[in-house]
């Protein structure tokens, strides 16, 4: 979920909300596309020339109900770093062990965290190696 903060009146003034869905981005292997990326998506397509500032919410919730990890995975966020020419991302808030977290997007982009991988992309990556064998 994306939301910007430049209507401090009004927060939901200009709200984008992403969803995980089987549109595939990365390859024709069938792997979700993160709400991330949808909601990026949605900016770019609306884009009207003017780069807005946004605040990215992600949030998943566990099958007992609970927050669970939400962080954006290393392809995430290198790929919400590419559309800078559309939008900029001030802050990122995620969920883990039932807490919300806050982190400046460019504290994320600077841990270049190259080690946390979606369990789509480790699943592609394991079929490539199989057929390449």
């Amino acid at each position: 979920m994306f939301f910007s903060v430049r209507d401090k009146n009004n927060i939901n003034s200009n709200m984008i909300i992403g969803h995980n869905n089987s549109k595939n981005i990365y390859s024709t292997v069938p792997i979700q596309t993160h709400a991330e990326l949808d909601g990026a998506k949605k900016i770019i397509n609306k884009y009207d020339g003017k780069k807005e500032i946004y605040n990215l919410v992600l949030t998943r919730f566990t099958k007992s109900g609970n927050y669970g990890n939400s962080y954006p995975c290393f392809h995430c966020v290198q790929q919400l770093a590419s559309f800078s020419n559309y939008f900029r991302i001030k802050k990122l808030y995620y969920t883990d062990d039932n807490i919300l977290y806050e982190i400046k997007f460019s504290e994320v982009l600077a841990m270049n965290n190259t080690n946390h991988l979606s369990s789509g992309y480790r699943f592609r990556t394991k079929i490539n190696k199989k057929l390449t064998n």
